[in-house]
């Protein structure tokens, strides 16, 4: 019997599947649910607004890559879960913490996509993305700047109408929205208007970089719907922003705080040898299960079969695709 009612049909299924173990998964994810999702959705002044979600959902065609399902449920959770008084989103900090391979950049771009577009519908919704290099920074920026300049002949007409893009910034014409990125400068992070950070690959950012998110995080608040977005492997430094960060984060899971909103995805897995067990890196790789990731599948069988002859990868294999950190750099 479910210990819950029905609150979406785009968050009950995966709610489901981890409450009710048909799927492997960390605590992490079931504290998810049971301390932050089920006491925010009982709340008699929040609510699902499926129809942004549906809205955002209709946006994947732009792209060449379709959102599995823990994918539509963080969807749901950052478009659709919202206060009733004035439909503004509850989670205004979204950290995700999933595998390398998990697909975590194609989210990033369809997620950014979304909040700068009509559907989303506020004016000068800037989004800014950061990381630690430009390759970084640009990889989901690229991939919507491709969707723009290359749509599908039945999207075109859509897209040359909402959308224009260079390759230094990229703007929704329909709500002067913008997307565009940076490196961990905090060189003209100053007096920005700025609706939604999106932190990618946080593990590469050391104690100094805190200065330059600071900074970058003081420009939100003079944009409605304002959120911060955080998506990353654990990765390999150690000590860093990252670490502190989850370290907090395991107190926000711990128990339900109704002034949270904070919104913890954390996928990993809980012990050194499940790294073995082709059953356990679902914990770590949420879209592995898919039969659109058996080629990915693929990969980490034979990275794990590789890896008496390559030892040297055992480090980063575990901090990034298993997202358990093993070292000490």
């Amino acid at each position: 019997m479910k210990a819950y009612r029905n609150y979406s049909k785009y968050l009950d299924t995966y709610i489901d599947d981890i409450m009710s173990n048909r799927v492997e998964h960390c605590k992490e994810q079931e504290l998810m649910i049971i301390n932050t999702l089920i006491p925010v959705l009982n709340r008699n002044d929040v609510t699902v607004n499926e129809q942004k979600v549906e809205e955002a959902l209709s946006l994947v065609k732009y792209f060449d890559f379709e959102l599995v399902e823990w994918e539509i449920f963080l969807t749901a959770v950052i478009v659709g879960i919202v206060w009733k008084e004035d439909e503004s989103p509850y989670f205004r900090d979204i950290r995700i913490y999933v595998g390398r391979g998990s697909g975590k950049n194609g989210f990033a771009s369809f997620l950014i996509f979304y909040l700068i577009s009509p559907y989303h519908g506020v004016k000068g919704y800037n989004v800014e993305l950061m990381a630690n290099s430009e390759e970084q920074a640009k990889r989901s920026f690229l991939d919507v700047y491709n969707a723009i300049k290359e749509p599908r002949p039945e999207h075109r007409k859509a897209i040359k109408a909402h959308y224009h893009a260079t390759l230094e910034v990229i703007t929704c014409k329909t709500t002067k929205s913008t997307i565009k990125y940076n490196t961990s400068s905090n060189r003209g992070k100053d007096s920005k208007r700025t609706g939604c950070n999106l932190f990618d690959e946080k593990h590469e950012y050391t104690a100094k970089d805190k200065k330059n998110i600071d900074t970058l995080s003081s420009g939100l608040g003079k944009v409605r719907n304002w959120r911060n977005i955080t998506i990353s492997t654990c990765g390999r430094i150690r000590e860093g922003v990252l670490d502190k960060e989850q370290e907090a984060g395991q107190a926000i899971l711990s128990k339900y705080d109704p002034d949270n909103r904070v919104f913890i995805f954390w996928c990993r897995i809980e012990k050194k040898e499940e790294w073995k067990d082709p059953n356990k890196w679902v914990k770590a790789i949420p879209s592995i299960r898919h039969k659109q990731f058996k080629e990915l599948k693929g990969r980490v069988a034979y990275e794990v079969k590789e890896m008496p002859n390559n030892m040297d990868y055992f480090e980063e294999f575990m901090e990034k695709r298993m997202n358990y950190p093993v070292g000490n750099k």
